[in-house]
């Protein structure tokens, strides 16, 4: 979750798309919250 946020803050478009890439519970409870 942390690698999604970094990558947001720093715009690191990379990073970001590599931390989307780790499939995790919590990572998609994030992206609903934000999509909301």
């Amino acid at each position: 979750d942390s690698m999604v946020w970094k990558a947001r803050n720093f715009g690191d478009a990379e990073l970001f798309h590599k931390a989307k890439n780790i499939d995790t519970p919590s990572c998609r409870r994030l992206q609903e919250i934000h999509a909301a």
